[in-house]
């Protein structure tokens, strides 16, 4: 008979019975305890452990019904065979008495998030009374499995809020609620798309987005985006994709409307391509000029999906969307959403219902936009008072988020940690961008979920990581160019004056050696400090760098140049050495002119360099060759 050594603490928040059952079952699982080896009685166990008898019977009646023990009438209980699993490298887990509290969590952090709404003003006690009345007064068959289109009464009432504040001509019928806007893109991916297939996606664009379109296996086809959205005239007429995905009421992350112009242009691609587009509404309902924009979806019912959440709205704890289709892709919609997950919660949705129906949403969002602008206001005062000059703030006309540009600098991996060592959380934009290096300079700053002096305290903090930076980095790159200047022009001068003698052509040719010499040597210098992170700032714009370098590349040659004049015209000779300066400065000071303007007005220069509102055909096919070639 086997003698068990089992230890019952008291002071346990754990049961008599969970205790003595779990260590006898791990004892036969380790092997501790053989296979046939009996047990002591009931009676005897009772006595050695000090504890109830009725809980030495329920521990042993539960280990016979999961088969640990075997009963041997007339014997006694027995260890049964085959519950003896061999021991191997297992995983460390943690218990849960060594997990986070997340109400313990570090709340010292200012996080720019976007996207969040002010979550301490959720209607909660709103929201409970009506869950209550939810309860109380729903039929029994409420509480049973849903249908997977979402419950008549939500999609009623959403179909009549989106007709009259969004426009979107739809029937109660073309509805699918889903568990936020990720699951129903998740729905259009698998209805739309087949692996492989091309989706023409705005650059840059949401990340979450890429992310699923990509886990689908699309091929992401990248547009860019300036300041009204998509570029609608870079659409390659010759690509038959699966879906356009667009943000035209605010696209994320920059903000842009897309104009009227743009939409058509889009719709007419769609047509002849044959291929939908999918409107993605996610905040536009909190614009702070005027009525929310009519969507996308009004000018092409039959070709545009829809979709929406409530996140923004009202809390993303809810996990409510919508996607408004077309009539010939709802049965399979519903379809692929009864695969999903049957159908999402029925009482949020009854709930729901009710919230919008008696008016307590329209209510809701009308209070939250006045509170939304006042923080929005306080973090654009607060930008750009403690970087004035220093930065452009855009895409601040809606929605809980806006984009901070600062001239000069990058946003990389070691700035971003340095902020959040300082208590402050930021996103770039770069990590929403396809093609990389167009907006190193950008950051997605949200605002709904701060308080005005959670805000003015965020800013502040940036500043201080951001000044060690260097406030105005290139002003360290033209101080450099002047030295580099100075170095250059006093050299060639004597060298000149010597060329008027013939006796001392020896001497002007060793000079014009020095020269070369000289320009390699302060070239490679250059390179040190630009390159090598030195001297100049280290977020500095590459094209600037890039642009100062070739001008120190040519500026030697263009003074050996004039000292080759010199030899028969000194005035000649002079005019050239005084434009060399002007050739040098002055392209520096439109360096500076140039960090300091918007990327997205630079990208136009450089599509459109002799200032048309728009590219050439040629251009744009150039450039539409170029993105895919980054892709």
């Amino acid at each position: 008979m086997a003698l068990l050594w089992i230890p019952v603490d008291r002071s346990q928040g754990t049961s008599f019975i969970r205790q003595i059952y779990d260590q006898i079952r791990l004892s036969i699982v380790r092997g501790d305890l053989r296979a046939g080896e009996q047990l002591p009685s009931t009676r005897q166990l009772t006595r050695d452990l000090s504890v109830s008898r009725i809980i030495i019977v329920e521990v042993y009646e539960q280990l016979l019904a999961e088969g640990y023990l075997e009963s041997r009438p007339g014997s006694g209980t027995y260890v049964a065979e085959g519950a003896y699993l061999e021991a191997t490298q297992r995983e460390h887990v943690p218990s849960v008495q060594t997990l986070a509290d997340p109400r313990t969590e570090n709340r010292s952090v200012i996080d720019f998030r976007a996207g969040l709404p002010a979550l301490d003003l959720f209607p909660s006690k709103r929201w409970g009374q009506l869950g209550m009345r939810v309860c109380i007064e729903s039929s029994p068959s409420a509480f049973g499995y849903g249908h997977p289109e979402g419950c008549a009464e939500l999609r009623i009432a959403l179909a009549r809020s989106l007709a009259k504040t969004r426009r979107v001509r739809c029937h109660p019928d073309q509805l699918v609620i889903t568990a936020g806007a990720a699951q129903a893109l998740s729905l259009v991916v698998r209805l739309l798309l087949s692996p492989g297939e091309e989706v023409i996606i705005e650059d840059p664009g949401t990340y979450d987005v890429q992310r699923i379109f990509s886990a689908a296996g699309a091929t992401l086809s990248p547009i860019p985006v300036d300041e009204d959205g998509m570029q609608t005239a870079l659409l390659p007429p010759e690509k038959h994709p699966a879906f356009v995905y667009v943000t035209p009421s605010h696209q994320f992350p920059l903000g842009g409307l897309l104009p009227i112009q743009r939409r058509i242009q889009l719709i007419q691609f769609a047509r002849t391509a044959g291929c939908s587009i999918v409107e993605d509404d996610y905040d536009s309902e909190f614009r702070y000029s005027g009525t929310p924009v009519s969507s996308l979806q009004e000018l092409e019912p039959d070709r545009v999906i829809y979709v929406g959440t409530l996140s923004k709205s009202l809390s993303p704890a809810l996990r409510l969307g919508y996607a408004v289709l077309p009539l010939s892709l709802v049965e399979r919609c519903r379809r692929l959403k009864q695969l999903t997950d049957l159908h999402s919660p029925v009482m949020e949705q009854l709930t729901l219902a009710r919230f919008i129906e008696e008016g307590y949403l329209e209510r809701h969002i009308l209070k939250m936009k006045k509170i939304y602008r006042k923080r929005r206001e306080a973090l654009i005062t607060a930008l750009t008072t403690t970087f004035p000059h220093s930065l452009r703030v855009s895409g601040d006309a809606t929605g809980l988020h806006l984009i901070a540009e600062f001239y000069g600098r990058a946003f990389t991996e070691q700035t971003l940690a340095d902020l959040e060592s300082a208590g402050v959380r930021l996103y770039p934009v770069e990590r929403h961008a396809i093609r990389k290096g167009y907006h190193l300079g950008k950051v997605i700053l949200g605002y709904g979920n701060l308080t005005q002096g959670e805000i003015e305290e965020g800013v502040k903090r940036m500043k201080t990581v951001l000044d060690a930076w260097s406030t105005y980095p290139d002003r360290n790159l033209l101080w450099l160019n002047i030295l580099l200047l100075m170095c250059i022009v006093f050299l060639p001068f004597p060298t000149a004056l010597l060329g008027q003698y013939p006796e001392q052509r020896v001497s002007v040719i060793i000079y014009a050696g020095t020269l070369v010499l000289t320009g390699l040597v302060l070239q490679l210098l250059w390179w040190y400090a630009t390159s090598g992170c030195r001297l100049v700032d280290r977020t500095i714009d590459p094209r600037l760098v890039q642009r100062a370098t070739r001008r120190n590349l040519t500026a030697p040659l263009l003074y050996l140049l004039a000292i080759g004049i010199s030899l028969f015209s000194i005035p000649a000779s002079f005019v050239l050495f005084m434009l060399v300066p002007v050739y040098y400065i002055l392209p520096g000071r439109i360096d500076r002119h140039w960090a300091q303007r918007p990327t997205a007005r630079i990208d136009e220069a450089r599509i459109s360099p002799d200032g048309d509102a728009g590219p050439s055909d040629e251009e744009a096919s150039h450039l539409r060759k170029s993105s895919y070639e980054e892709r």
